[in-house]
């Protein structure tokens, strides 16, 4: 019971996230638009549906053995990186009038997904989750 309070918690604080991204983004566009991309709103989708995959791998393995948690995690660290770069790499080479805006705004999601993440995982590393 209590873990699934915690992954539905996750979920919705996610959904808070995007929404509040979402609004934000909108509010600001008109002063922003040399550094958004058209697709910021698949970024946004793209970050949350990431984020919502890796905690629930993550999820499954907190409660076991410490260093294999670390492990996965490590993994997916890696893994993320990895494909986070080939996205940026692949869009750039592909649409290069829009990369410098598509990497900033991409980066810019990157970190507050980031921050997100970090503050999360503190929580959930001292509620013992």
């Amino acid at each position: 019971m209590m873990k699934q309070k915690s992954v539905i918690h996750y979920q919705l604080t996610l959904c808070c996230i995007v929404i509040v991204l979402a609004a934000l983004t909108l509010l600001i566009k008109p002063y922003i638009t040399a550094w958004l991309t058209p697709l910021w709103l698949y970024q946004l989708f793209f970050f949350f549906c990431i984020n919502l995959i890796i905690y629930h791998l993550t999820q499954k393995k907190m409660q076991g053995d410490a260093a294999k948690f670390a492990n996965l995690y490590m993994i997916l660290t890696v893994t993320k990186l990895v494909l986070f770069l080939s996205i940026i790499l692949i869009y750039a080479f592909s649409f290069p009038e829009d990369a410098k805006r598509f990497i900033i705004s991409f980066l810019g999601y990157y970190i507050c997904f980031m921050v997100f993440n970090i503050i999360n995982f503190v929580k959930m590393k001292k509620n013992g989750k």
